[in-house]
């Protein structure tokens, strides 16, 4: 019945010890009583917060394997700020599913036995953590008499690898074992230590952390038996020398370094030739500089000479000009230049000298030019 609102109360039957009833998050009162052919029995009566039921977690692991006539269920329970006050363990026939019974073992108790477990028959175990009036989630697995938990671990692989880590994973799968295996155990075996511990269906992989760089190690899986061990699955590896963020943590400030100390050498090596080692030109690193350099080479065009000389009458102006011509090659192109007198009265002009002379034409401001 909800507290606030008692109009909604609910009545259930039932002959079981377990009833699944749908509630809301708020505050419920309940009353529960058994009764037979001769009367009724005094009530037992709870108030129970429903917004509270995931303070209680669920079983940490679970199995369950063959202790002779009957079936032996252990688990494991995370210690949280709830305590634990007692374990409900639940099992049934998985064609019989109306026949459930019941054990009820204290908060401090990790291992039982299930007794009248028929030799053929499959069943499901549900354990149940009790708080008070809080139950937590059950968790479930199957088994049998004859190969315990019918559960097997395949898909054995490496996830992931670092410098200091390996990180591992496996699936667990119904299935009917060819042996009844007690735990199974995760073994890291290295150059100087030895790691192990048991895993449960609720585990389906595991990290070895704190491990040796550049290191190589191998990991298996043990299956406990009564008989012996056997091993499920294995596998090595090697772990890395430097991981991917611990090169970049590495390569990143050399690279800045690098950049840094390379702008300061350009800008050193600028200023220093610009304020205190100025950049002063060879002529012996340039074709026309080792030219002028080596004024006796030979070519195979022609030397020209021009020689003008300016004289200066007390009147008049007369250009005189003397045209001498080496020839090298007998080929020469001589192109036509007109020389006119710079004087008021051309009839000034000396008559020995032509109105129109063939002479080679020649850049201003030179003296020598030699052709190739």
């Amino acid at each position: 019945m909800p507290i606030k609102q008692p109009s909604l109360k609910i009545t259930f039957h039932t002959a079981h010890l377990k009833v699944v009833v749908p509630v809301r998050s708020e505050e419920y009162e309940l009353s529960v009583c058994a009764f037979n052919s001769v009367g009724c029995s005094p009530h037992r009566r709870l108030t129970l917060d429903a917004s509270r039921t995931h303070d209680v977690p669920a079983l940490k692991s679970l199995w369950v394997y063959p202790d002779g006539p009957s079936l032996r269920i252990c688990w494991e329970h995370e210690f949280t700020a709830v305590n634990v006050s007692e374990f409900a363990i639940e099992w049934s026939a998985a064609t019989e599913r109306e026949h459930r019974r019941w054990e009820r073992v204290t908060g401090s108790t990790f291992t039982v036995s299930l007794p009248g477990i028929a030799a053929q028959q499959k069943y499901v175990i549900s354990v149940f953590p009790v708080y008070e009036s809080l139950c937590g989630p059950p968790a479930s697995i199957s088994a049998d008499l004859q190969h315990g938990a019918l559960l097997d671990l395949v898909r054995f692989r490496l996830v992931n690898v670092t410098s200091s880590s390996v990180a591992v994973q496996w699936i667990w799968q119904e299935a009917t074992p060819s042996v009844s295996v007690l735990r199974y155990r995760l073994v890291l075996n290295g150059p100087l230590e030895t790691r192990t511990l048991t895993v449960f269906p609720d585990k389906q992989q595991h990290s070895f952390l704190r491990l040796r760089p550049n290191t190589r190690y191998s990991i298996h899986i043990h299956g406990e038996t009564t008989s012996g061990d056997f091993s499920k699955a294995s596998l090595d590896v090697s772990t890395l020398l430097l991981d991917y963020d611990e090169m970049l943590r590495f390569a990143v400030p050399v690279l800045l370094l690098l950049l840094v100390l390379g702008m300061f050498s350009v800008l050193t090596r600028t200023m220093c030739r610009e304020y205190f080692f100025p950049f002063i030109a060879n002529p012996r690193y340039s074709l026309i500089g080792r030219w002028l350099l080596e004024p006796h080479l030979q070519g195979s065009g022609s030397i020209c000479t021009l020689k003008l000389e300016r004289v200066f009458p007390p009147e008049k102006s007369i250009i005189q000009l003397e045209h001498r011509v080496s020839l090298v090659s007998d080929h020469e192109d001589v192109l036509p230049l007109k020389i006119c007198a710079s004087a008021e009265d051309t009839a000034l002009a000396p008559s020995s000298l032509p109105e129109y002379v063939d002479l080679p034409l020649i850049p201003e401001s030179s003296g020598y030019v030699q052709t190739g």
